[in-house]
């Protein structure tokens, strides 16, 4: 399991919270994506609480966030691929 993080954007916060943030975000996209409408996605790290209005025109700011959430959990990324043959 990773270790939360303690700089950057998501300092502060446990990995449980980073999860959580990660679902919220996946399912703001999803709505984006199929209804359109703006969505808001708020959370607190160690400097307070943040609110964040994304709209269809800043998709890309959305996909970004849960890529640094992916991250931030070590989840998502390329990782070497060993093979053995016995």
């Amino acid at each position: 399991m990773p270790a939360a993080p303690t700089t950057g954007t998501f300092a502060g916060m446990t990995v449980a919270q980073l999860q959580t943030l990660r679902v919220t975000a996946q399912t703001a996209l999803t709505d984006l994506l199929t209804g359109g409408k703006p969505v808001m996605v708020s959370y607190g790290n160690g400097e307070g609480q943040r609110q964040v209005t994304y709209t269809r025109a800043n998709e890309i700011g959305l996909r970004n966030l849960i890529a640094e959430l992916n991250q931030a959990l070590g989840a998502g990324g390329r990782h070497a691929l060993s093979v053995s043959f016995r």
